[in-house]
């Protein structure tokens, strides 16, 4: 299993480079990186890399779409404290 992490770290630090080297390619860098990160399942990280991938392409659909999707693979975040309903008593 430490083969893939390997292999993974580095198609990362790959994808990350092209987007340096190439800033009109780097939404495509960036959607792909998000790919890689999805079969991961390192949905955080993968979100990020969506959200870079429409900061360099906003026209990219399917990066909107894979961002929307690997919101399902985070963990849901309630506030500590919900609001209260007041009521009225003069009624």
């Amino acid at each position: 299993m430490q083969g893939n992490a390997g292999k993974i770290d580095d198609a990362t630090k790959a994808l990350q480079k092209a987007a340096e080297l190439n800033p009109p390619g780097a939404g495509q860098s960036y959607y792909n990186l998000g790919a890689v990160l999805t079969n991961r399942g390192r949905t955080k990280e993968a979100s990020d890399a969506f959200k870079k991938a429409i900061e360099y392409n906003p026209q990219m659909a399917q990066a909107y779409y894979q961002l929307g999707i690997s919101y399902f693979g985070q963990p849901i975040r309630f506030p500590t404290r919900f609001p209260l309903w007041k009521s009225s008593s003069n009624s």
